[in-house]
């Protein structure tokens, strides 16, 4: 199920190597916003043809992490899609898309932070927490897939 977001994971890596999130976005061709948000945590926008990612500044950092890792996700799984856009004109529940970002946000993190992981005694549920991604991010359906596959290699 997850194994086509893996995949996102591992040709962005092939291609700018394993980098920490803030240096993913910057290649990915995202200026970061650090911004004090009221209520978003973050969020995705074009200005002028500049691609930007706007973070709440008020989080923690490994949370900043989590944030702009979901919106390099949505800029990868769905490229030239709008949240307006999927809301108004089509049938497809928003939070698919917003679970996949999830998704790809941790798979992610699973890669770069693997010290951290290691340090939660690869407690998945527990690591997604640490980068602001609680359950709905469909940490047990990772966790029921990662005991079925060798997708991602916990060891490496």
């Amino acid at each position: 199920m997850h194994s086509w977001i893996a995949g996102e994971i591992e040709m962005l890596i092939a291609i700018y190597g394993l980098l920490p999130p803030s240096e993913l976005a910057e290649q990915h061709g995202l200026l970061v916003l650090k911004l004090s948000l009221r209520r978003a945590k973050g969020f995705s926008l074009t200005l002028d043809g500049t691609r930007a990612v706007a973070v709440n500044s008020s989080l923690p950092p490994l949370e900043q992490d989590g944030v702009l890792l979901h919106e390099i996700g949505h800029r990868v799984l769905h490229p030239g899609l709008a949240r307006f856009f999927v809301e108004e004109q089509t049938r497809y529940p928003l939070s698919k898309f917003e679970r996949q970002a999830n998704i790809f946000a941790l798979l992610y993190a699973i890669r770069w932070d693997m010290q951290r992981l290691e340090e939660c005694g690869t407690d998945i549920g527990r690591f997604a927490k640490m980068y602001g991604l609680g359950e709905e991010t469909g940490v047990q359906s990772l966790k029921d897939e990662l005991k079925l596959t060798s997708e991602i290699d916990l060891k490496n």
